[in-house]
């Protein structure tokens, strides 16, 4: 993992390991639950969260690799397919944690939908395909 602001790289790491009690698992998946969402999705707005805490950006993406298996050609063959989605991470002051996980939802069920779009399509403000960013934390 690479933590980059400013472009200054603040950490590097090839593996960022914890481990969650298990009381705090079982609400996080009663949370996720309750909401109606994976547990994929609120981790993902824990992780936004704690990086806009630790970070003080208000505005980056983070990229996420999913399953990438919703063509019918690539149905039968046998291999590794794979899209790396972005989800952007947009926050101010007086945001809950429950508007983070309504967005989180709606980024990602977004993000799939439109993962066969080419990146200069979906960030048509850049002309410089070489500075498009994909994500702020690799």
């Amino acid at each position: 993992m690479e933590i980059v602001v400013f472009g200054i790289v603040l950490a590097k790491s090839k593996q960022f390991k914890f481990k969650l009690d298990h009381n705090v698992a079982d609400k996080l998946r009663k949370l996720s639950k309750e909401r109606n969402i994976s547990l994929f999705n609120t981790l993902m707005a824990a992780v936004q969260l704690f990086f806009y805490k630790y970070t003080q950006q208000e505005d980056f993406g983070i990229g996420a690799p999913i399953a990438n298996r919703h063509r019918k050609q690539v149905e039968g063959i046998v291999g590794f397919f794979v899209n790396t989605i972005v989800l952007r991470a947009q926050f101010h002051e007086d945001v809950s944690f429950l508007d983070i996980l309504d967005r989180v939802k709606n980024d990602i069920l977004e993000a799939i939908e439109h993962q066969d779009r080419k990146i200069t399509r979906l960030n048509s403000s850049h002309t410089d395909i070489s500075r498009i960013p994909s994500s702020s934390f690799k």
